[in-house]
């Protein structure tokens, strides 16, 4: 797993694993501010949460590191969507391919971090690989974390990659 620590004493840690059919990533969440937790629990008209304010995570994939990807959004209420970039532009297709996510939020009295955790389970099917993956299939990723502070809004990623820019 990779840990990122930014300001205000938030971080990640974000873990892999995978089968024939699925890759799943677990995020952990820290967050001194927990109780501040901006979390919607339901989807805009457009189909997401960007106009409610929710912290997320955003888990960007392809199949080649100059290719199409996807980005699939998820947030503490375990609410989804996906967006993907073919390109000529992102388009919106409110996650009508096969994945889910399961939340957990922990608040925990006392504890000095508390955290909010999020398993994404996405198909390989939905990235364009069929048949079972196997060590030899390449799925390349970015992996980030949007949150809010009292500093404002922040979106943690590795390596300096920044968001829709491979």
């Amino acid at each position: 797993g990779a840990d990122k620590r930014p300001v205000d004493g938030a971080s990640v840690k974000v873990r892999l694993l995978w089968d024939e059919d699925y890759l799943y990533i677990g995020y952990e969440n820290f967050d001194n501010g927990i109780a501040d937790l901006k979390n919607t629990d339901q989807l805009n008209s457009s189909g997401s949460w960007w106009a409610s304010e929710s912290d997320d995570v955003e888990t960007y994939l392809t199949t080649s590191p100059n290719g199409n990807y996807y980005a699939y959004f998820g947030n503490p209420s375990a609410l989804n969507f996906r967006y993907f970039d073919y390109g000529t532009g992102r388009e919106h297709d409110a996650g009508q391919c096969d994945w889910s996510t399961a939340t957990k939020i922990f608040d925990e009295e006392g504890a000095d971090n508390d955290r909010w955790v999020i398993i994404q389970a996405i198909s390989f099917e939905s990235l364009g690989i069929t048949g079972p993956a196997t060590t030899e299939t390449a799925v390349y990723g970015y992996f980030y974390r949007g949150y809010y502070s009292p500093s404002g809004f922040h979106n943690i990623g590795w390596n300096g990659a920044s968001v829709w820019a491979p």
